[in-house]
């Protein structure tokens, strides 16, 4: 949840940069099934879609990662 004080609130930036992850991947799987594409290389292009996407996204991971003593401790 974004703006609560729960430990694990810290976390959303991350949770965000995951869904954007996702939901680019799902959607070039979709494009390239309007493209034609067979449900094997569908299979095979989702998961190389994910890791680059994973692996572009990566410093914006470490970015939104907390650090020890950012959060704010009751």
């Amino acid at each position: 949840m974004l703006g609560d004080t729960v430990a694990t609130g810290g976390y959303s930036g991350m949770q965000a940069v995951g869904m954007g992850v996702a939901v680019l991947a799902i959607v070039g799987t979709f494009v390239l099934s309007l493209l034609g594409l067979s449900g094997g290389a569908l299979g095979a292009s989702f998961i190389l879609l994910w890791t680059g996407l994973m692996v572009l996204a990566w410093p914006l991971f470490k970015k939104t990662h907390p650090r020890d003593g950012s959060t704010a401790r009751e």
